[in-house]
């Protein structure tokens, strides 16, 4: 299994970097709840190199995840979406070539969901779901990807809908492993809806 984001894989970071940091990191991985960026200055579009092994593509992808993170951290909700925008082709490229590998596939629908792509990363989550079941990182991210979805909801149906789904996907993480970060990290959520 490739690891990303040197000593953890990519898509657990927003859910790593909720449990360092507290419940803000959710909302700054994923830039302004209205859907604009924080920022008014324009991001340059970030170059995508598609090119190279699974590894390369792998490292590339860690590489621009982390500086989205760092600029969605900086207030720079514009410059993250870039990097988030780039992450995703370059996470497509690799997931091409395994396509089964749930890291990648969960890699591929946080950076989607990071770049306000929400219908496309919830539909990319869902496919590394039904392949591997029981990938304890795609149930989390599933769940704040809907309990994000539910913050954002005007219609009170579609966000209970939405949460009711979140806690579906959160219990799921948990029953997966409880001990683990990601265990540990959906146990708090579910206890604060």
């Amino acid at each position: 299994m490739t690891t990303c984001a040197r000593e953890h894989p990519l898509h657990s970071i927003i859910a790593l970097a909720a449990v360092t940091v507290g419940a803000v990191a959710i909302v700054i991985a994923l830039g302004s709840r209205s859907g604009q960026p924080t920022s008014t200055a324009a991001a340059e579009p970030i170059a995508a190199d598609t090119s190279g092994s699974y590894s390369e593509l792998v490292d590339r992808a860690n590489g621009l995840y982390d500086q989205g993170i760092e600029a969605f951290n900086k207030d720079d909700s514009a410059g993250g979406v870039a990097y988030f925008k780039a992450a995703s082709e370059v996470c497509r490229a690799a997931w091409k070539k395994q396509p089964g590998d749930p890291n990648v596939g969960t890699d591929l629908a946080v950076a989607l969901f990071s770049m306000r792509h929400h219908d496309e990363g919830l539909k990319q989550i869902e496919v590394v779901v039904k392949k591997d079941p029981d990938f304890q990182a795609a149930h989390l991210n599933k769940g704040i990807f809907l309990q994000t979805e539910a913050g954002e909801a005007t219609d009170k149906g579609k966000a209970a809908d939405f949460l009711a789904q979140a806690e579906v996907a959160f219990q799921k993480a948990v029953r997966i492993d409880p001990a683990s970060d990601a265990g540990n990290h959906a146990a708090e959520v579910l206890q604060s809806l």
